[in-house]
C-alpha cells in the first residue's frame, strides 16, 4: 500500500502544548485537511488530524500537488 509512514508525518504536523496533533500552517497536509471536512482534535482524541495523512488517498494527493515532497517522503507513483 502507498501511504506515508508515522515518521513522515510528524514532518507535517506539531504537537501543541495540549498534545493536539494540528497540520504545519502553510504545508500541503494544512491544504488537505482544510479541503476535507475533519473534526478539530480533542483530548479525547488527539490524532484527529494526522488519520487523515495516513491513508492513500492522502499519497495520491500529495504525488498530485507536490510529487518533490512526495519522493522525498518515500511515495512512489503506482500508474
Amino acid at each position: 500500500m502507498n501511504q506515508l509512514t508515522w515518521s513522515s508525518i510528524v514532518t507535517l504536523v506539531y504537537k501543541n502544548s495540549a498534545g493536539l496533533y494540528h497540520p504545519i500552517p502553510g504545508n500541503i497536509a494544512d491544504d488537505y485537511i482544510k479541503a476535507g471536512i475533519y473534526k478539530e482534535p480533542s483530548r479525547k482524541f488527539p490524532h484527529t488530524h494526522t488519520k487523515p495523512l495516513r491513508n492513500p488517498k492522502f499519497a495520491r494527493y500529495l504525488l498530485d500537488n507536490d510529487i518533490t515532497l512526495a519522493k522525498e517522503l518515500g511515495i512512489k507513483d503506482m500508474k
